[in-house]
């Protein structure tokens, strides 16, 4: 992953820490992928629904319905500051794997206390099904995300970052490069 992608990330996560903003993955997630996507498309990336369980502070944390960039080899990239500032954080693409984590590492009484503080089992299936296909809906190009939300990182993101590049809020324009 280059220095430049990387730096985008803090970017993304310091404009939400400094803004409070929280539950935008979906639209933290576009503009990560249509970055990449434009400034490096050989890249092979995808959009990926997630589960994370995260510890913190010994408090184990259930985030249901998330999204993440996919860039191989089981690596992601997350640019949500809502994940970020756990010091601990475990990714599942599935719900089996997510119970089998929690199997291994908690008693039953801990289980059904994490999922009691996530909604319940079902609420947890239910929401990762639901950005399942948001996921597979911006994997095919379509625009699901807040606008103005995604206007005024996109705005930030170039006033940190307009000696290394350009980004056009208008989503035709997507990003680009300076030559």
């Amino acid at each position: 992953m280059s220095n430049l992608i990387i730096s985008i990330v803090n970017t993304m996560i310091e404009y939400q820490k400094i803004n409070n903003i929280k539950e935008e993955c979906i639209t933290n997630i576009q503009i990560l992928y249509d970055f990449i996507r434009a400034t490096n498309p050989t890249l092979d990336v995808k959009i990926k629904a997630v589960i994370v369980g995260a510890i913190d502070n010994n408090i184990t944390c259930c985030v249901k319905g998330h999204l993440v960039l996919d860039i191989g080899n089981e690596k992601v990239i997350d640019p949500s500051y809502e994940v970020s500032k756990f010091k601990n954080s475990y990714y599942f693409v599935n719900i089996k794997n997510y119970i089998k984590f929690l199997k291994n590492n908690y008693t039953a009484k801990e289980q059904i206390e994490i999922f009691d503080a996530c909604g319940g089992l079902n609420t947890i299936i239910q929401d990762h099904i639901t950005f399942m296909n948001f996921a597979n809906e911006m994997n095919n190009n379509n625009f699901v995300t807040n606008p103005e939300y995604y206007n005024n990182l996109c705005n930030y993101i170039q006033e940190k970052h307009k000696h290394q590049l350009i980004l056009f809020t208008d989503r035709e324009m997507k990003m680009f490069l300076k030559k």
